[in-house]
């Protein structure tokens, strides 16, 4: 072979052996420098975290509407009205005689949802109560009550 003289085996794996240690000596900074840069790189603190989609929710139904005798003095007892979530109203009876034009009702509604209005109503006329999801759509539900009078009517004249 040209250019290559080899005396015997072992001194040619010897002169192999020595020279790579020396390309490794000379190299050993530039290697471990590399690494450490490989590490750095890897270890950056640049990357996009996930994208996270955050679905709000679409629940806006009026779930309990009641009148409650401690938020209203005129009742001596608590009336449930009953909701009828496909029609989309609520209607209760109250007592005879209650008076319907200052009345404040206990609503509850879904999770993560509100509604309006809030307070005292007027109910001598049925009320519209909206109810908004946290994705912002609504829902509107009529209510209707009904308090029949104690005065004596006249069901009937005949001549």
């Amino acid at each position: 072979m040209p250019g290559k003289v080899v005396i015997n085996k072992k001194l040619s794996f010897t002169l192999n052996i020595k020279i790579m240690k020396t390309y490794i000596h000379n190299n050993l900074y530039i290697i471990v420098y590399l690494l450490i840069i490989f590490c750095v790189i890897s270890c950056s603190k640049d990357d996009e975290p996930a994208s996270v989609e955050i679905v709000k929710s679409n629940a806006k139904q009026i779930t309990n509407f009641k009148f409650l005798s401690a938020n209203n003095t005129i009742l001596s007892t608590d009336v449930t009205a009953n909701i009828d979530t496909i029609a989309k109203t609520i209607t209760a009876t109250l007592p005879v005689d209650t008076p319907l034009t200052t009345l404040t009702p206990t609503i509850d509604v879904s999770a993560k949802a509100s509604f309006n209005p809030t307070g005292e109503q007027d109910f001598t006329n049925p009320v519209t109560y909206t109810v908004s999801a946290e994705d912002g759509s609504t829902n509107s539900f009529e209510v209707t009550l009904v308090s029949n009078s104690s005065a004596k009517q006249i069901t009937s004249f005949v001549f």
